[in-house]
C-alpha cells in the first residue's frame, strides 16, 4: 500500500497513513535503497559492482509463481522477433534518467516508488522527451503513486504489476518475460534492438554501495545497456544511479520478483517487464 503524505487532499489516502504507520516495519519494497553522503569512500558508479556478501543472500529454494498470468497488451512480444544470436559486442540506449526521490526527498512514498520511477525512465525514453525538472518529475511520480493508490494496488507490486500499470495508466504495450525467457542473450537482444529492460530484484544481493545499509530488499531498475564489464543500468534506488554498472553475475542472480514478503524474496521468480510503443 501507498501513501503521499505530501498530498493532503485526497481523503482516500489520508485514511491510508495510519495502516501504513502499523505495517511499514514489515514491508520492504524499495525502502532504505537512498543514497548515502557525497564524502562516501565508496567506489565510482561507473564501477562494476559484485559483492560477495551480496551473493550470500541468494536461496536455493524453488522460486515462489507468480499470483498472475504475465501481462502482454495486443501482439507486443519482441522476442519473438529478434535473432537473440545476432547482437552487437556492446550497446547503449539513451534512456533519460531520474532517481526515484527528484528532489532528494526520501521519505514516504518516494522512497518506496522504485517500480514507478523505473517506469517513469522509460516512459521519457519511449515519448522521445526529456527528463523534466526535479520538481515536476517529484509531482509526476507522485500522481502515478495515487493512480495505484486509489485503483487497489499494494505497497509494493511485482513485474505483472507493474506491466499492468504501463498498459492502464501509461497506456503502453507491455510484456513480462520469466522463467525460462530470462537470460543473459535475451536481455542483451532486447536491448540491443531498443528496448530497455525492467527487473524486479533482490536489492540486497545487488551489493550497492551508494544504498544505505544493506540496500532495500525489494528493488526494481532499469537495464539500458551492457558491453564487456557488464549491464548498464538506470539504477533509480540512487542518485548516482544514471547508467550504473553492475556485472552480469551481479544482475542475473539478483533478478527475483516480489513474492509479497521480504523474508522470501530470494525464492522470487526470474522476470524481467519490457514496455513498448
Amino acid at each position: 500500500m501507498r501513501v503521499d503524505f505530501h498530498i493532503h487532499s485526497t481523503p482516500l489516502l489520508m485514511r491510508r497513513i495510519f495502516l501504513v504507520l502499523g505495517v511499514s516495519l514489515l514491508l520492504s519494497g524499495c525502502a532504505n535503497a537512498d543514497t548515502i553522503d557525497d564524502n562516501s569512500s565508496s567506489s565510482s558508479s561507473s564501477s562494476v559492482q559484485a559483492s560477495s556478501a551480496a551473493a550470500s543472500v541468494a536461496s536455493s529454494v524453488a522460486p515462489v509463481p507468480a499470483s498472475s498470468t504475465p501481462v502482454q497488451t495486443g501482439d507486443f512480444d519482441p522476442l519473438a522477433n529478434i535473432d537473440v544470436t545476432a547482437i552487437p559486442a556492446k550497446f547503449t540506449i539513451n534512456v533519460p534518467f531520474m532517481a526515484q526521490a527528484p528532489t532528494a526527498d526520501w521519505t514516504d512514498a518516494l522512497n518506496e516508488a522504485c517500480e514507478e520511477a523505473s517506469l517513469y525512465n522509460v516512459e521519457k525514453y519511449l515519448s522521445k522527451q526529456a527528463m523534466p525538472s526535479a520538481a515536476q518529475a517529484e509531482k509526476d511520480l507522485y500522481a502515478m503513486i495515487e493512480w495505484q493508490t486509489q485503483n487497489g494496488y499494494e505497497w509494493d507490486i511485482n513485474a505483472d504489476q507493474v506491466a499492468e500499470v504501463a498498459r492502464k495508466y501509461l497506456k503502453r504495450s507491455a510484456i513480462v518475460y520469466a522463467d525460462k525467457d530470462v537470460t543473459e542473450q535475451n536481455i542483451k537482444a532486447l536491448i540491443a534492438n531498443g528496448h530497455p529492460v525492467i527487473i524486479p530484484a533482490a536489492g540486497q544481493m545487488l551489493g550497492n554501495p551508494y544504498f544505505s545499509g544493506d540496500g532495500p530488499p525489494y528493488h526494481m531498475l532499469v537495464i539500458v545497456g551492457y558491453d564487456a564489464q557488464g549491464f548498464i543500468t538506470n539504477d533509480v534506488g540512487t542518485r548516482r544511479g544514471d547508467k550504473y554498472r553492475y556485472s552480469v553475475t551481479t544482475i542475473m542472480n539478483s533478478i527475483h520478483d516480489w513474492t509479497g514478503e521480504k523474508e522470501t524474496i530470494t525464492r522470487g521468480r526470474k522476470a524481467i517487464v519490457v514496455v513498448g510503443e
